[in-house]
């Protein structure tokens, strides 16, 4: 379940201007705030997981596959953060400490996972994300079964993160 908040427009521009995710620093700080579990931020975390998974299969069911690329892309980022905090990676403290992930950072937290779990598809699934990312929304040059292709890996991407949270 989410709720909604109001937050002045201007105040959000001016931090996606700057490269913050603000919702990733509402969840931190609230988290350090209300001194949750890690376990517990997890399971919050992946609940935004879900439904931005949710909302880019809509748009893959409405032939938007700009949009649908973009949110399928948000859902591996935040499977890594997921992933990074649940085990403390080095990535992760240094995106606390700046508060903010960089895409240089994620993409370092995406081989150090890998290895440190022996699981290569880490590095499959996000490398999908990031294509679509790229080609998919910034380009916009796929269309719907270009999406749709890559979305299996970043489902097995959210089951695995699903299986690491219990």
């Amino acid at each position: 379940m989410f709720e909604n908040l109001t937050v002045p427009k201007k105040l959000i521009d001016e931090a996606r201007r700057k490269g913050i995710d603000v919702e990733d620093l509402l969840i931190n700080t609230l988290a350090k705030m209300l001194n949750m579990e890690p376990n517990e931020i997890a399971v919050a975390r992946l609940e935004v997981i879900l439904s931005l998974l949710n909302e880019a299969e809509k748009y893959l069911a409405e032939k938007n596959p700009i949009q649908a690329s973009e949110k399928l892309y948000k859902v591996a980022e935040e499977c890594i953060k997921v992933l990074a905090e649940k085990y403390n990676i080095t990535e992760y403290r240094e995106a606390l400490e700046h508060a903010r992930w960089r895409l240089g950072l994620l993409d370092k937290a995406v081989v150090t996972l890998s290895k440190m779990l022996n699981e290569p598809m880490i590095i499959y699934a996000w490398d999908s994300a990031y294509y679509l990312h790229v080609q998919g929304f910034h380009e916009a040059k796929l269309d719907v079964e270009e999406v749709e292709v890559r979305l299996s890996k970043i489902k097995w991407l959210v089951d695995y993160v699903k299986e690491k949270v219990k």
